[in-house]
């Protein structure tokens, strides 16, 4: 009879610490964990100029300075500036210059939001 009790007991055991391991390896129930909500990134943050929200305020002389300026951020190249590609645009009320700027030695792309202000 303690046999018998001893044995059942053993199998439950046995059968318990099985089915643990399994749940262990491949989940057959979904985690709490798995209905929380993901963490929200903070927006990509922009250096100045590099997004209208972040437009460079600067007069006649400081946007010369700015054109001739600009080095590459991949291999610190000086970039050419060609002001016929300039492009004006309206943001958030305010009219915003886009000054295209073009690496001489591994041909990178960068745009320069500029905010022009009076003297």
């Amino acid at each position: 009879m303690v046999g018998a009790i001893v044995g059942t007991i053993a199998i439950v055991l046995v059968t318990v610490a099985i089915g643990i391991w399994i749940d262990r390896k491949k989940p057959l129930l979904p985690r709490p964990e798995d209905f929380t909500e993901p963490e929200k990134l903070p927006p990509p943050q922009h250096a100045a100029g590099e997004a209208p929200a972040t437009a460079i305020p600067a007069s006649e002389s400081q946007l010369a300075n700015l054109r001739s300026s600009q080095r590459c951020t991949a291999c610190r190249a000086r970039m050419a500036d060609d002001p016929a590609a300039d492009d004006r645009v309206r943001y958030d009320d305010r009219d915003l210059l886009v000054l295209h700027f073009t690496c001489d030695k591994c041909g990178a792309k960068r745009s320069l939001y500029v905010e022009p202000v009076p003297k």
